[in-house]
């Protein structure tokens, strides 16, 4: 489980930007150290593709005040995930409540997976591997003649185990 700082509390949040939950964009209204921001987009892309924002002297996770300003607290054990996999659109459309294994589910296909599928492995004999995560623990789902075979069994598996959660790539 990811350990998140505390969030401001939305009318200390309300003092500095505003939200546009159409568009996900945040604006400065005020400032106590760069009074010249005001009335510009507030925050910035971090080094993971996460737009953060600057309040009181910390930063935070945009999609977390997103979250905090249009429906209040996030939960213990909860994460905000963005459904279309943009670390930086913070639409409130595009977010949504996740435990840590649905934000997982999430998760593309592994930069060192050779067969060009998500779930999908080559064995030693030539054969593919399909195998999915479900609650932290890896599921055999068999072995196939070809890639494509066990990519349809993935898929299939994903759908049924993952729900909405399901990244199919």
């Amino acid at each position: 489980m990811q350990n998140f700082k505390p969030l401001p509390l939305a009318d200390e949040i309300k003092k500095f930007v505003s939200y546009d939950p159409d568009t996900g964009i945040f604006t400065r209204i005020a400032s106590k150290s760069c009074p010249w921001t005001i009335g510009e987009r507030a925050g910035a892309i971090a080094a993971k593709g996460y737009r953060t924002i600057f309040i009181n002297g910390s930063y935070y996770l945009e999609h977390r005040i997103a979250w905090v300003l249009v429906y209040g607290e996030i939960a213990k054990g909860l994460t905000v995930d963005h459904i279309n996999g943009d670390k930086a659109d913070n639409r409130i459309c595009n977010l949504r409540l996740a435990t840590d294994c649905q934000n997982s589910y999430y998760r593309p296909r592994k930069s060192n997976n050779n067969s060009g599928f998500k779930g999908v492995y080559r064995r030693e004999n030539g054969k593919y591997r399909a195998t999915i995560t479900v609650n932290k623990k890896r599921k055999n789902l068999g072995t196939f003649n070809t890639k494509e075979e066990a990519y349809a069994a993935y898929c299939e598996a994903a759908r049924k185990l993952h729900g909405e959660f399901a990244r199919l790539v």
